[in-house]
């Protein structure tokens, strides 16, 4: 089932999406028939509760940029976005919202003294400041904290990911995307000492910090490469990728 149902459902637009839910067996079907159907329902369950996590603004924005108009879907369909919020708190869950700007990491510290319950601290982000991704990760690993994917990490995102004790991708797995730093859209050369200062932070993570700086330096600042499951887990950027078949994630 493609995420544009689960959206659309949330969203209201039920009948619009129906299309793109497939039909439910009859309980006497062949038991092949049944173990797939199974199957897929705990991939739209894990689907579901992933976009449960999201916040509404990031529900609207993907509606809008991946379903509207698309796959059948009707146009003159779109959401009005509402105002992005910087985190939402659910139990021992601190979801954290939009880039690595300025001031990131000190409303990060914030954030986590108001719920001081909170364990894990997930995050999505379409990057930023190095420097802020830095310091945000170290907080994170000074309080012990694990790091959770919760959208899409790109940029100066997986510098901050990588702050977590424990650091997880579950379905419907958003990636890590790299790219070389930038100054005013321009990459820096290799010897800039930023990526000096990247390679520390990364070694003191318990990162390989070859991979991941490789990583970076592979693409132009307007692109984007991501890592696969592989990639990911035996660079040591995750230590538990859900599904991942190889065993250096734990």
């Amino acid at each position: 089932m493609h995420q544009c149902a689960i959206l659309g459902r949330r969203m209201g637009f039920t009948e619009q999406i129906a299309h793109l839910e497939p039909p439910q067996p009859p309980l006497d079907s062949e038991p092949q028939i049944l173990a797939n159907n199974y199957a897929s329902l705990r991939n739209w369950t894990h689907a579901a509760e992933w976009f449960a996590g999201v916040s509404q603004h990031e529900r609207a924005k993907r509606w809008n940029s991946e379903c509207v108009g698309q796959r059948g879907i009707p146009t003159g369909l779109w959401v009005d976005v509402p105002p992005e919020v910087f985190y939402r708190a659910d139990g021992t869950y601190l979801w954290i919202y939009g880039d690595v700007v300025s001031g990131f990491s000190d409303r990060l510290r914030d954030a986590l003294a108001k719920h001081p319950e909170v364990r894990t601290v997930g995050i999505g982000s379409g990057g930023g400041s190095v420097k802020e991704a830095i310091r945000a990760g170290l907080l994170v690993r000074q309080m012990g904290l694990s790091t959770q994917l919760s959208g899409e990490c790109v940029s100066a995102c997986p510098i901050f990911f990588l702050g977590g004790v424990r650091r997880s991708i579950m379905r419907p797995y958003p990636r890590l995307g790299f790219h070389q730093v930038s100054i005013d859209g321009v990459g820096v050369p290799l010897e800039h000492p930023v990526y000096g200062v990247v390679w520390d932070y990364v070694q003191l993570m318990g990162a390989n910090p070859e991979a991941f700086l490789a990583a970076m330096q592979n693409w132009e600042p307007h692109e984007m490469g991501y890592l696969t499951p592989d990639q990911a887990c035996l660079s040591g950027v995750v230590t538990w990728y859900q599904g991942a078949i190889t065993d250096k994630c734990w």
